[in-house]
């Protein structure tokens, strides 16, 4: 408000002044959505590690891990197998849910 303002009372041409504001803007908010953008590929990657390929090797080492022994720390496999698939990878589904809200950038 004070450069157009200042371009008012000085004489300058309001035009030039609102086109070169309204372009800086526009290039901040490019580049601030673009870090925004890489930030994301980066938990995509993360997400896909923890979320998608930890899961299938958990159940496939308990899958091994039964033929072995039956218990682990005086659990059953069945109910690690379980317990992993219905509340582990839910709740932390939920806490990168959390996680993204807490991160979201305004525009």
């Amino acid at each position: 408000m004070n450069g157009f303002c200042s371009t008012t009372e000085a004489g300058g041409d309001v035009k030039l002044y609102l086109k070169t504001t309204g372009e800086q803007a526009l290039f901040e908010w490019k580049i601030k959505r673009e870090k925004y953008m890489h930030q994301l590929s980066a938990y995509a990657e993360f997400y896909t590690g923890i979320m998608i390929a930890a899961p299938l090797f958990l159940v496939a080492l308990f899958s091994i891990m039964s033929f072995v022994q039956r218990q682990v720390m005086g659990f059953d496999i069945l109910f690690l197998t379980r317990a992993s698939t219905y509340l582990l990878i839910p709740l932390i589904n939920l806490g990168f849910l959390l996680f993204l809200k807490g991160m979201e950038v305004e525009m």
